[in-house]
Order: structure tokens, then C-alpha cells, then sequence
């Protein structure tokens, strides 16, 4: 594609590089909901099966292959376990509280136009900067094994005595782009470091919890810490798009892979957080989602104005997905060295199709083009904003259905109002998972209040102590029973790790 083929397809289009298979985008985010996304994880990596793959009709049936067990069966599936309601299906679905139920439900949509969630959950995970891939042991955890209770294992196995149905063995997700921004360990931690930092947390509770309160405790560190990683990458676009804006119009250097490990994979935690708690969540979403769509406009303007100066690239991956092992920080580091050395023909092809004033301005006009998209009203961006709302807020509650009440959310709405903006507000299930993991974050040491705040920065979420410790937020954590009152605590109190032992010890 060229700059004039470009401006005629519109802000809407991509360059060949701008796909799935870049570290950038490892997914296109539509909308789902918190047993949606867990559910696509079991089946990226234990069922080996895509959400297109499933069907919900079967799932209606399945009590009927139980036989003279067909009532109680009907009753578990459709009644003990049943999902709460989505807010754009009237369908009864399942919660996947184990793999085999992921084979039956834990879907939306007409098969065909179903995404992968699970695909953008496990580039999440595989930003962790450790020795060790998390997914494996994560695999292994949600496989249902000796140490679950009797009511998983009843569940995992009854249902596939009698399913039929041979769960694949194909890796779904191919060729998944490297994640590892960081090729050691740093601090702050980025998203989807935290989100794997998090998840090992979990997993060493594992052994002391029924497995629907693990579940559903893993459910919702993973809502926040996919959409968070989501957010985040919505704001390295932008500032990679802020340093080619630099190189192309003002000359500037190139930021090299370490400025961008430390700097741009930091800013997050630092003076420019993703979301404030207790603040509106909507008008945060809506000012980076449209920051977003400026910068890939731009991005993508750039790559084909590469195309038209002679700087054709065969594109056997995407931008930020670099061959031989290199890390996405290097792989970008090497796109803006290619725009430095071709930036005065990139000014020509801007001229030559009537993009005048620079690439700052040119991208700008041309994203103005479509309100639509900017303001996350249309396609893509619509879709990245129904995500987000819905993955991090509280699912809908249909008046006297009290087989499922969502507590794992991270957002919630303002007031009864049909389509109130959301405010950052976490569940009861959402602080437990939250104390847990950084009560367990500091190994022997106790955890302060002061340690959750910084704990929540690193997922990009501005806490102040007093939002935390006062108000609702904070009387919610005293009625939890996971704080304490001390002195010596940062903010005055402690948390407690409510897992922290069994009657046989430690979970350590």
C-alpha cells in the first residue's frame, strides 16, 4: 500500500506490517466479559481449541446425555454454574470454573465472528522478564488435578464421560508475537508483568482454596491485568508515535531499545497513570483510546510512506515483532532508525499526495476525517472500548437471576442510570485477589497500604493513600477483614493475607 492508497482507503485501513502478528497488536479486542476471557484462556492452553469452535446450542443438551441424572445436571449447569448475564445476549451460558465447562460455553456471539481473548491473555502473560514461561505452569494449574477438590474433579471428569467431544491438540495460537518488553527483571513492573507477577501468586493458593473461589479470584486478576496491558498498549503507540513525529519533522535521535524499556515501558506507573481509582473510568478510556486512534493513523502513514520512497519491507511479521529472538523494544528501535535514514523522502511522498505541514499535522488531518473512529464511535476503536468496558466492569444483573452476582469487576457504574460512565471502583473479590497477591508480593515481610498503592501503580492504576484508606474503598477492605489497624504500617494499617495459613502450614 502507498500514502495514496492510504488516504483513499481511509484512517480505518492497515499496513501489512500493522497486523495480529505484531508486538503492538496481538489482538484485535472486541467485546467480552470476565467468563469469556477466562474461558478463551483455558481453551488456548489446555483444550487446544478456538471460541469458534464451541457451540452453545449443545450446551442446552448436555444435561440430557446424563440419563436418569438429567435433573441435577440441569440444575448444576444451568443453575449453580450458570454465568451472569451478558449485556448483549440473552443466551444462558456456563462459568468455567473447569476446563471441560470452557469446551461447552463461556462464549458470545455467532461462531464466526468470535475473536480469541485467550490470544491477548497470553501476550499479556508472556511480558513477565523471567527464566521461566509462565504459561506451562499456568496450563497445569488450570488443569483440573489431585490436589482440587472432589466437586472439580466430579465436574472434569463426569462431563467428559459423556460429552464426546475430543478437545484439540493444536496450538490455537500460532506464532503468538514475543511480549517480553524487557529482557530483565526492572522496576516499576509493566502491566502484563504484574498480571504474570500476580498469577504465580495465585497459583501458590491454589492447594488451600475450593477451586470455584480460586477461579473466580484468578478471574478477576485477569480482567484487570489484560485490560490494563490493553491500555498500555494503547500508550506506547502513542509514544511511538510522539518519536517518529520527532524524527520526521524535527530531526531528532532515536530513542535507543533502553530508553524504551526504561522510559516508555515505565510512564504508566509514573506521572501519567492509565486510570485513577475512585475516578471516572469512561472519560479516562475514551482520552487514550482517542489518542490511540491518532497514533495509528499516523503509524500507519508512516509505513506506507516507507513503501513510496523506495523502503519496501517484506514484512514476514509485524512492527515490534522482530526475527531471531529480538525483543520488541529493539525491533522498534530498528523501525524508527529505517524512518531517520528515509525521512526526507518521507516528506516528499507527504508532499506529492497534498499532505503538507509536516507528519504531525498530516496524520492529524487525516484522522480528523473520521470523528467517528477517533472518538471510538466506529470500528476498531468501538470495539477496543466495548472491551475494556466490559471485561473491567461489573456485568449487567437481570432483576430476581441470583444464580451469579460479578464482584470481580474493577469498574462500576456511577448511578442506575442505562449506559452511567463507569468509575474505578473494585469488587469485594477483586480486593481479596488484590490483597492476596501483595500481601505474598513481600514474602515474609507484612504488607502496608502504602505497598497495594504501589502495587495497583504498576498496573497503571493512580491510587492515593487516602482513597485506599478512606472512604469506600477503604471501608470495604475493614469489612473484608483484610485490614488491621497498626502504627507502624504505611497509611496506618496493614493488610492481611486471609490464605496466608492452613491448618497444615504455610502456603508458601
Amino acid at each position: 500500500m502507498t500514502v495514496k492508497s492510504f488516504i483513499a482507503s481511509g484512517a480505518r485501513s492497515r499496513h501489512q506490517a500493522y497486523s495480529d502478528e505484531s508486538a503492538l497488536i496481538p489482538a484485535a479486542p472486541e467485546y467480552t466479559a470476565g467468563d469469556i476471557l477466562s474461558g478463551s484462556l483455558y481453551r488456548v492452553l489446555v483444550l487446544g481449541m478456538h471460541d469458534k469452535d464451541i457451540d452453545l446450542a449443545k450446551l442446552k443438551l448436555l444435561p440430557s446425555k446424563f440419563g436418569l441424572d438429567e435433573v441435577p445436571w440441569t440444575h448444576i449447569l444451568h443453575s449453580a454454574l450458570k454465568a451472569p448475564p451478558k449485556a448483549r445476549s440473552e443466551q444462558d451460558d456456563v462459568m468455567p470454573v473447569v476446563p471441560r465447562l470452557a469446551a461447552h460455553g463461556a462464549v458470545i456471539g455467532a461462531p464466526r465472528n468470535r475473536w480469541l481473548p485467550g490470544k491477548l491473555a497470553v501476550a499479556a502473560l508472556r511480558a513477565e522478564a523471567a527464566e521461566s514461561d509462565i504459561l506451562d505452569p499456568l496450563a497445569a494449574a488450570l488443569s483440573v488435578g489431585p490436589e482440587d477438590d472432589l466437586a472439580a474433579i466430579f465436574l472434569e471428569t463426569e462431563i467428559k464421560a459423556v460429552d464426546g467431544l475430543v478437545a484439540g491438540t493444536s496450538d490455537v495460537v500460532t506464532n503468538p508475537p514475543p511480549s517480553f518488553w524487557r529482557r530483565s527483571v526492572s522496576e516499576p513492573a509493566t502491566p502484563g508483568e504484574r498480571l504474570a507477577r500476580d498469577i504465580r501468586a495465585l497459583m501458590r493458593v491454589k492447594h488451600v482454596l475450593p477451586r470455584y473461589q480460586w477461579y473466580v479470584l484468578l478471574q478477576s486478576v485477569l480482567r484487570l491485568g489484560v485490560s490494563c496491558y490493553q491500555l498500555w498498549l494503547c500508550m506506547l503507540h502513542e509514544q511511538l508515535w510522539s518519536a517518529l513525529c520527532e524524527i520526521v519533522d524535527r530531526n531528532d535521535e532515536v530513542p535507543t531499545a533502553s530508553d524504551i524499556e526504561q522510559s516508555w515501558c515505565s510512564r504508566h506507573a509514573g506521572e501519567f497513570p492509565l486510570l485513577e481509582l475512585g475516578e471516572n473510568a469512561t472519560a479516562a478510556v475514551r482520552a487514550q483510546i482517542s489518542r490511540y486512534a491518532v497514533a495509528r493513523v499516523g503509524i500507519n502513514l508512516v509505513l506506507n510512506a516507507l513503501e513510496d520512497c523506495g523502503e519496501g519491507v517484506q514484512w514476514t511479521r509485524g512492527i515490534g515483532t522482530g526475527e531471531n529472538g529480538q525483543a520488541p523494544a529493539e525491533a522498534l528501535e530498528q523501525l524508527m532508525r529505517r524512518v531517520r535514514e528515509h525521512r526526507d523522502g518521507i516528506a516528499a511522498a507527504l508532499e506529492a499526495n497534498g499532505l503538507r505541514g509536516g507528519l504531525e499535522r498530516a496524520a492529524q488531518a487525516l484522522a480528523d476525517r473520521d470523528a467517528d473512529f477517533v472518538s471510538a464511535e466506529e470500528g476498531a476503536t468501538k470495539n477496543l472500548r466495548e472491551f475494556l468496558r466490559h471485561t473491567m466492569g461489573q456485568a449487567s444483573r437481570k432483576r430476581g437471576d441470583f444464580e451469579a452476582f460479578d464482584q470481580g469487576f474493577f469498574t462500576r457504574p456511577k448511578n442506575n442510570f442505562p449506559g452511567a460512565d463507569q468509575v474505578v471502583y473494585p469488587g469485594s473479590t477483586t480486593l481479596v485477589a488484590l490483597a492476596v497477591c501483595t500481601a505474598l508480593g513481600g514474602e515474609d515481610l507484612p504488607a502496608s497500604m502504602q505497598d497495594l498503592s504501589l502495587h495497583l501503580r504498576e498496573y497503571g492504576i493512580y491510587a492515593p493513600l487516602g482513597t485506599l484508606t478512606g472512604g469506600h474503598i477503604g471501608r470495604d477492605l475493614e469489612e473484608l477483614g483484610l485490614t488491621v489497624d497498626t502504627p507502624d504500617a504505611g497509611g496506618g494499617r496493614l493488610l492481611i493475607n486471609p490464605f496466608a495459613r492452613t491448618a497444615g502450614g504455610s502456603i508458601a
